[in-house]
């Protein structure tokens, strides 16, 4: 509890709108949290290509109703199908087929999804490259549901859960029975009247002072370190760059400014934005050798892991960086450059000068020796 203390004090969220389904499929639309991720990692491994954005489904999210993910212009002449219960989880369709066709649906085949035809296992196929849902349905009319089960690697997840949660039972049992556990109940052998005794109450009880104390006293400050007029009040080597009067960099810090081939160099700068931010720029770290080849690098979609939009105005922003050496750079003097850009857009935020004219597109730090 108390090394995870730290955790229950982020740095505050500034406001940024209203929070709802509408707003954040725009904002998925928009390219960069696709997924939830800028690189879409959060979908179906068969899918080899996004599908487009479909209007017919955003407008049921504008209206507060249900997602329509049917693809109604795939659909034969006199077909219908008309969604009777619609869930995340599941979704029931009563379908009025002429001849038997495939209804295609605009989901993701993720597993565990399990199809049904009148209760019965249905036939479904792949739409590729999008990775969606196709069911065979035959003519007539039908109850068709498309439902989120289990998977056999779920249900050994719960299996091993289950059987853990099971042991731990145990064993505290057995550890109170035999008088040796945490919060134990057993009396002294010799006490003829026993009364139930709690040998580790002083514990539990500074613990939970002591947490109770943080929570109290966090809106004093105590918790953070904080910055004024741009100096940093931790050990770390100042180093002052403007980068487009956006974001300023105070300095950073490293362990040895010198390193061997193949060593693992830790680096960490320390960002402060000087107005509220409208762009997410990404940070970049390299290492170039006098002739200005890059040996080394590091990037991060969130300097800080922290969106720079997001950032306040009043604290700095702590970005470590580990970069990796190649095992066979030839020994030397090497220049660690870092800077700042925009990965959607490809272009590099400029670093001003006193007078605020732009000078250079990366901040050189310091000189790392390879021995």
């Amino acid at each position: 509890m108390l090394l995870a203390l730290p955790l229950s004090q982020p740095a505050p969220w500034l406001p940024f709108g209203e929070v709802n389904t509408l707003r954040m499929s725009q904002i998925e639309n928009s390219g960069r949290w696709l997924g939830t991720t800028s690189t879409a990692d959060y979908v179906p491994v068969t899918v080899e290509m996004l599908p487009p954005r479909r209007l017919q489904m955003v407008d049921a999210i504008a209206l507060g109703l249900p997602p329509d993910r049917v693809n109604h212009e795939a659909m034969p002449d006199g077909a219908v199908v008309v969604a009777e219960v619609v869930t995340p989880l599941r979704t029931r369709y009563h379908v009025t087929a002429p001849k038997q066709f495939r209804l295609r649906l605009y989901q993701f085949d993720f597993p565990g999804w399990q199809v049904s035809i009148d209760g019965q296992p249905a036939v479904t196929e792949l739409a590729e490259p999008e990775g969606l849902i196709v069911i065979l349905v035959p003519q007539g009319e039908h109850v068709v549901e498309v439902a989120f089960g289990a998977t056999p690697a779920r249900a050994v997840a719960w299996a091993i859960s289950g059987a853990a949660w099971l042991v731990a039972l145990a064993v505290a049992w057995r550890l109170r029975l035999s008088g040796t556990g945490f919060l134990s109940c057993a009396p002294p052998a010799q006490d003829k009247n026993p009364v139930p005794h709690r040998r580790d109450w002083p514990f539990v009880a500074v613990v939970g002072a002591i947490t109770l104390g943080a929570i109290l006293l966090e809106p004093l400050g105590l918790f953070h370190d904080h910055t004024q007029s741009g100096v940093l009040d931790i050990p770390a080597t100042a180093h002052a760059a403007n980068f487009g009067d956006q974001i300023a960099l105070l300095g950073y810090h490293v362990d040895s400014e010198s390193a061997a081939p193949g060593d693992t160099l830790e680096l960490t700068l320390f960002w402060q934005a000087q107005r509220p931010l409208d762009i997410e720029y990404q940070v970049f770290v390299h290492v170039l050798s006098a002739d200005g080849q890059l040996v080394a690098q590091s990037d991060k979609l969130n300097p800080g892991e922290f969106p720079t939009h997001r950032w306040p105005t009043d604290r700095y922003v702590p970005d470590t960086h580990r970069l990796s050496l190649p095992a066979d750079l030839p020994p030397g003097d090497y220049t660690v450059a870092t800077g700042l850009w925009v990965q959607s857009e490809g272009w590099r935020l400029p670093v001003f000068d006193e007078s605020g004219a732009a000078v250079r597109d990366a901040e050189p730090l310091f000189t790392l020796e390879v021995e």
